[in-house]
């Protein structure tokens, strides 16, 4: 009878105290003191460092499987001649509030993709691409799932700025439609 209680107990402490094992969320202070950084536990990527750089960006580790809504098209603040093929991610709310936010401002509202040219050869035909970069008010979009690495997050105009690269497609990502683009904070 014994050892049934010593394994209902070592049983029953896995079960709840599971969370706590596994640990907090990380609590990363700006070198600045300008805010906080918080990874939460269950993130699927974890805070690296803060590079060489003075801009204060957070580099975080992990290989993330991202679901939301697409924009690709020109960059929103381009007012030179040349179109500059731009991707913004709005991840769904699940999946969001596994991601890096700061204690003061927030989370950033988009996941800027830094290689979406990548992106777009990989969802889009040439001619697809070829005709959406002739109306540069038009953007293709649509529900995605994809998989990004080399996340980083950093303050931007005051704001929340998060980026990643693109890796590749899920299985589940969806044909590519056009729209107009949302107006995205700076």
């Amino acid at each position: 009878m014994h050892r049934r209680s010593v394994i209902f107990s070592v049983v029953w402490v896995w079960l709840m105290g599971g969370a706590a094992l596994a640990g907090g969320p990380q609590v990363i202070t700006l070198p600045s003191g300008a805010d906080t950084l918080i990874v939460p536990a269950d993130s699927p990527v974890r805070f690296k460092d803060f590079g060489s750089n003075e801009d204060e960006v957070a580099e975080l580790s992990g290989k993330v499987l991202v679901t939301g809504t697409y924009y690709l098209g020109d960059n929103q603040y381009n007012d030179g001649p040349d179109y500059d093929l731009t991707l913004y991610l709005v991840p769904d709310p699940a999946i969001a509030a596994r991601l890096p936010y700061y204690k003061r401002r927030g989370r950033a509202p988009v996941i800027y993709v830094t290689n979406a040219k990548a992106f777009a050869d990989a969802v889009m035909s040439k001619t697809a691409l070829t005709n959406l970069m002739k109306d540069r008010k038009r953007v293709a979009t649509g529900h995605i799932a994809l998989w990004v690495d080399q996340f980083t997050s950093d303050l931007e105009c005051d704001s929340p700025n998060d980026a990643a690269r693109f890796v590749a497609l899920d299985e589940r990502h969806v044909a590519v439609a056009l729209g107009d683009a949302p107006a995205f904070p700076c």
